[in-house]
């Protein structure tokens, strides 16, 4: 598992005392996560996804291109999660067979690729892409989410013909960051040549994230450069003026795609 940089780690310590102030005026307690050089903590890890796999390093945000059609929103709701809970993110976007343009969603794979995440194109109905994913899949215990429809079960299809044979499925409550209970279905496979996959379904990705709004800013990365020159220090970079994020996406600095699946995420956030 990759360890948190320092930058990283002091991030997590902010987020972490300002949610432990507000659970002490609401009267609860909660005790901060130890951060040490080598990364996080036990205390960290028992997140959401290690409740449904403990061994799970791994964060496969499947997304479609075509039926249902790309959202950012939701990938980016994914890469949030995988820093919250401390696990490597993959995106990988299906149904390449289906998209109308392929240079749109290699401008998109880029995009991720540039802001350093991992990305995989692949088709279950012709097969691109698929050996690629299996290499990233490999040596690794992988929890797979997405929405309905975005074609899990072809993918695991193609990785394994027989994996409806080689899983187990039970409904669990998980509980997330905030406290919140989750309910979800968990289906555990090991597949041919040593992949173990867990998939989470009939689970809606905006329960979880349990953030406040003006903690979304910081999974943000590329706002970092420019928000030190907001005229408010506690900007949230949507309706505030003098906002330099916001002119840095005017100015094609930051993806505009990106800020506004932020807009998004932030919305569904607010009180």
């Amino acid at each position: 598992m990759k360890d948190l940089t320092r930058i990283e780690q002091k991030q997590m310590r902010h987020l972490w005392q300002e949610r432990r102030e507000r659970l002490q005026a609401a009267g609860e307690q909660q005790e901060a996560p130890e951060l040490n050089d080598n990364g996080p903590s036990e205390s960290l890890r028992e997140t959401l996804i290690h409740q449904a796999a403990p061994q799970a390093d791994q964060l496969v945000l499947v997304q479609s291109v075509q039926a249902p059609a790309l959202s950012h929103s939701l990938i980016d709701r994914g890469l949030i999660l995988a820093q919250i809970e401390v696990v490597e993110p993959l995106i990988c976007l299906t149904k390449l067979d289906l998209a109308e343009k392929r240079s749109t969603i290699d401008k998109v794979a880029r995009l991720y690729r540039e802001l350093g995440y991992a990305i995989v194109l692949t088709s279950a109905k012709t097969g691109e892409g698929i050996a690629n994913l299996r290499e990233r899949l490999e040596n690794r215990h992988s929890i797979m989410i997405g929405e309905a429809g975005v074609g899990r079960k072809s993918l695991l299809a193609q990785l394994d013909p027989g994996y409806g044979k080689r899983g187990k499925t039970e409904d669990r409550v998980l509980e997330a960051s905030n406290g919140a209970s989750v309910r979800c279905r968990l289906s555990s496979f090991e597949l041919a040549r040593g992949l173990e996959i867990t998939t989470l379904e009939e689970i809606e990705m905006a329960c979880l994230l349990g953030l406040q709004p003006d903690e979304l800013r910081y999974y943000y990365n590329e706002f970092r450069e420019f928000s030190g020159d907001c005229a408010n220090g506690e900007c949230l970079h949507w309706r505030e003026s003098g906002c330099a994020v916001k002119q840095a996406v005017a100015n094609g600095e930051v993806t505009k795609s990106r800020y506004q699946a932020y807009v998004e995420i932030l919305q569904s956030l607010a009180p």
